[in-house]
């Protein structure tokens, strides 16, 4: 969960910024509580789904052979 808590911080509070200073376009506030709502329940999902694959990776046993 910490990988999607930094990605939801950087993806729904910096990107915008970051488009708008290099790209100029207004729009990148647009429906800000709509993308918050939404990059919250993604960056949720895909943590969850990161750590799980990453905890069943290391439990698994490696053959060697």
């Amino acid at each position: 969960m910490l990988w999607a808590a930094w990605m939801f911080t950087i993806m729904t509070f910096v990107y915008p910024y970051i488009i708008k200073l290099f790209f100029g376009d207004e729009d990148a506030f647009d429906h800000f509580g709509v993308r918050v709502v939404i990059n919250a329940v993604v960056f949720s999902i895909t943590g969850l789904y990161i750590g799980y694959r990453s905890h069943k990776k290391k439990n698994s046993k490696q053959i060697d052979g």
